[in-house]
C-alpha cells in the first residue's frame, strides 16, 4: 500500500460514494471535482485504495483534468486525494483508473506553492537578524528638593543582531523662560565622556545631553548617568530619553526606543518668622513656573517687604510696613506656605502658594487674578 506521510497518517480517507459489498469497489460521486482544490490552502495526498470502505466524504474530493465520470476504483487504483485544511503535501502522481491513464491537473499545487512562496518568503524576512533597542530610566527616589539625584539611563539591545552607532539624547527639564530656554536645575556632571551638552540649533540647543554609545551588541547595555539638582517648581519636572540606530540595519522595533520620568521631591517644613520684615524677591512674566527661572535674569527681579502676624487664636494676617493700602491672609500647612493679597477695597489680588527650600526660605508661584501673567516668589531670606 502507498503509504502516507507522517503528518497525514491516521487521516480517515473519504468515501466518494457508496461500497460494494465486499467493500472494495467504491463508486465515483462526479460532483467532487477539481473545483474545490481552488482554495488557497488547499493541499493533495496520493493515496492507494486497498478495500477501504465506510469512508466519508468530509471536505476532500477528488481532482481530475475534466469531468470525472462515474465508475468504480478496484484494489490498489491510485486516485488524487486534497483536503484542504490539512498542511501542505505536494505529490504528483498519475491517476490509474481501469484501463484509462489521466495526468493530474496541476493547477491546485501550483496555486499551493506561489501561496507558500510568499508565506515563506514573508516569515524569513520577519525572522532576519535585527537590532532592538530599549530604553529606561531609573530616578534616583524621593530627594530633597536643591539636592543632587542621580539619574541612570540604560540603552539595552533585546534584539537578535547587534546595533550599529546608537546615539542617545536626554531631554533635561527645562525652564518656561523665552526666548532662550534653560536647563530647569544645575547639572552637576555626566558619564561618560562621550556625552555632551548641545543638539539642533534653537532656544532650547543647551538643554540636550547628546550621547555616542557607538555599537551596542545583542543581549547587552550601556548606561549614561547624570547627576542634577532640582528645585521648586510648580508642576511636573520631566527627564525624557530617546534611542535610535543611525546607521547599518534598522531597529526592528522603534516603538520601545524612549522613556520618560518625574523627578520625585521632598521639601523642607521652615517656620515662617513674625512680626519681622520679610523680603519677597519675584519676577514676573507668563509661561513661568520657579523661581529658579528668575535667576537666569537678575536685572528683571524686584522684591517688596512684609510682615506675618499669628494672633494665636487662629487669625493669621499680612500687612505692607511700605504699602499700608494693602493686607493679607496666610497660612502655612506642613511645607507649604500660601497666602493672599487684598487691595485697599478688599479685592483679592494675588494668590501664592509655595514650598520650604533650604536656607528657611519657600519658593512658589503667584498668580493674578484675571492675568495671564505669573510672578515666581522667594519669600524669606
Amino acid at each position: 500500500m502507498h503509504r502516507q506521510p507522517a503528518f497525514f497518517r491516521g487521516l480517515l480517507l473519504p468515501r466518494v460514494g457508496g461500497a460494494d459489498e465486499d467493500g472494495r469497489r467504491l463508486r465515483i460521486d462526479p460532483s467532487f471535482t477539481r473545483q474545490a482544490c481552488l482554495k488557497p490552502d488547499a493541499t493533495a495526498n496520493v493515496v492507494e485504495w486497498d478495500g477501504l470502505s465506510n469512508q466519508r466524504p468530509s471536505d476532500h474530493f477528488f481532482e481530475n483534468p475534466g469531468n470525472f465520470p462515474s465508475g468504480t476504483f478496484q484494489e490498489g487504483d491510485k486516485a488524487l486525494l486534497a483536503h484542504c485544511r490539512e498542511a501542505p503535501l505536494q505529490t504528483i502522481h498519475r491517476l490509474k483508473m481501469k484501463n484509462h491513464t489521466f495526468l493530474k491537473s496541476l493547477r491546485c499545487c501550483l496555486r499551493l506553492v506561489a501561496s507558500l512562496s510568499l508565506l515563506f518568503a514573508a516569515s524569513a524576512a520577519a525572522a532576519a537578524p535585527a537590532p532592538n533597542l530599549a530604553v529606561q530610566i531609573t530616578p534616583p527616589g524621593l530627594t530633597p528638593v536643591y539636592s543632587t539625584g542621580t539619574y541612570t539611563v540604560r540603552v539595552s539591545n533585546i534584539g537578535n543582531k547587534d546595533a550599529a552607532a546608537v546615539t542617545l539624547t536626554i531631554q533635561l527639564p527645562k525652564t518656561g523662560t523665552s526666548p532662550q530656554v534653560y536647563i530647569m536645575g544645575n547639572l552637576m556632571s555626566y558619564t561618560p565622556a562621550t556625552c555632551y551638552l548641545g543638539g539642533p540649533a534653537g532656544t532650547e540647543a543647551g538643554t540636550r545631553l547628546l550621547c555616542n554609545l557607538g555599537i551596542v551588541k545583542k543581549n547587552l547595555f550601556k548606561d549614561v548617568s547624570f547627576q542634577i539638582q532640582l528645585p521648586e517648581k510648580t508642576g511636573n519636572l520631566v527627564t525624557s530619553a530617546s534611542a535610535a540606530i543611525t546607521s547599518g540595519t534598522a531597529d526592528s522595533n522603534p516603538f520601545n526606543n524612549s522613556a520618560s520620568v518625574n523627578a520625585s521631591l521632598s521639601y523642607y517644613a521652615n517656620v515662617v518668622p513674625l512680626d519681622v520684615d520679610v523680603e519677597n524677591k519675584h519676577c514676573t512674566g507668563t509661561g513661568l513656573t520657579a523661581w529658579f527661572e528668575c535667576t537666569f535674569f537678575p536685572s528683571a527681579m524686584s522684591s517688596h517687604i512684609s510682615q506675618f502676624h499669628d494672633n494665636g487664636a487662629g487669625l493669621r494676617t499680612i500687612s505692607f510696613p511700605y504699602d499700608p493700602g494693602y493686607t493679607g491672609v496666610w497660612d502655612l500647612n506642613g511645607a507649604v506656605l500660601t497666602f493672599s493679597y487684598f487691595d485697599s477695597s478688599g479685592a483679592n489680588v494675588a494668590n501664592f502658594s509655595g514650598r520650604g527650600v533650604p536656607g528657611g526660605a519657600f519658593e512658589g508661584l503667584t498668580t493674578f487674578p484675571g492675568s495671564t501673567y505669573v510672578s515666581p516668589y522667594r519669600v524669606g531670606p
